[in-house]
């Protein structure tokens, strides 16, 4: 698949995820995924001609002989998504609650919402319509074995609107969109590079096929992760940027594994990488240790990712 085909595709299936308030946000949140994030579920392509690989797909294998086989992916460029339109971004979209989704579409008000209204005549429902939500569509996701969700696509929804969320609550609705709860703006902050990334594995990998379209989205990846860590108000709210509260959580944590006795003080300890001491560290000491992480971490990051952009960015 053509790595935009992907992106939209991804955007598309899993909003909550992946759906900011802007087309790049949104790409740029997927591109992390691909190929900044260990575990992610996708691998390179295992295609018949190995010309025709060389990008990033969820695999699928068969049972052969009483043991797992990969499949063959189709050749790149084969399957194909299509491009999600503009306005897509300025739409919301809310998820019916599993709780309702499981118990069928026809009890209480989200039923009387879903018995009582025809969707295709594109009209928005009065319990929508009440709280100045706007129907645009509807669409039903499907997951593992008989799972499905409902998704509705609507304008008008703010989540910084108090009463608009408590309103869809109610009806059995939740966000399922890649924002902030308050009204915040979803940014892509980078996942660590790990040697098991996909972005490790291009800039190592002796002789390995990717293709063009891929390897541009791993430049621009790379380009925004710098811009990241080299720009302190965005790398503030870096998930492993030294906080006093995580400082505080992480002693009492400590302070109630000796409370418990000095062995589990010990093993804690030594999982997070303290002296074999039975004494737990003040606040400030440990703030210090993760501010010395914290700078070997992002200096460790905008290493890899000059050395990457040297090395592909035309």
């Amino acid at each position: 698949m053509l790595l935009e085909h992907q992106i939209d595709k991804s955007i598309y299936t899993y909003p909550s995820l992946y759906k900011a308030h802007d087309r790049r946000t949104s790409r740029l949140l997927v591109l992390d995924h691909l190929f900044n994030t260990i575990g992610n579920g996708y691998e390179w392509a295992n295609t018949k001609d190995p010309a025709k690989g060389g990008y990033l797909t969820e695999p699928n294998s068969r049972k052969l002989h009483g043991d797992w086989v990969r499949n063959y992916d189709l050749p790149y460029g084969k399957e194909k998504f299509q491009p999600l339109p503009e306005q897509f971004f300025s739409e919301q979209i809310l998820r019916v609650r599993e709780r309702e989704q499981m118990h069928g579409l026809d009890e209480g008000p989200l039923g009387d919402m879903f018995r009582h209204h025809d969707f295709d005549k594109d009209k928005t429902p009065l319990q929508l319509a009440e709280i100045g939500v706007t129907f645009v569509s509807v669409r039903v996701r499907k997951g593992e074995g008989s799972r499905t969700t409902t998704l509705l696509h609507v304008t008008g929804y703010d989540d910084s609107n108090k009463a608009q969320f408590l309103a869809l609550h109610k009806l059995g609705l939740t966000e399922d969109n890649a924002s902030t709860f308050g009204g915040g703006q979803r940014v892509m902050t980078p996942y660590p590079v790990s040697h098991y990334s996909a972005i490790w594995e291009i800039y190592h990998g002796k002789d390995m096929l990717v293709q063009d379209d891929w390897l541009r989205g791993a430049v621009d990846l790379a380009e925004e992760s710098l811009a990241h860590y080299n720009t302190e108000a965005r790398y503030k709210e870096d998930t492993y940027y030294p906080k006093e509260r995580d400082a505080r959580n992480d002693r009492n944590q400590m302070a109630e594994r000796k409370r418990k006795g000095d062995k589990e003080l010990a093993e804690l300890k030594k999982i997070w990488g303290y002296d074999k001491t039975n004494e737990v560290p003040t606040v400030k000491l440990i703030l210090e240790k993760k501010t010395k992480f914290w700078e070997k971490h992002r200096a460790d990051c905008i290493k890899f990712y000059e050395k990457f952009l040297k090395k592909y960015k035309a």
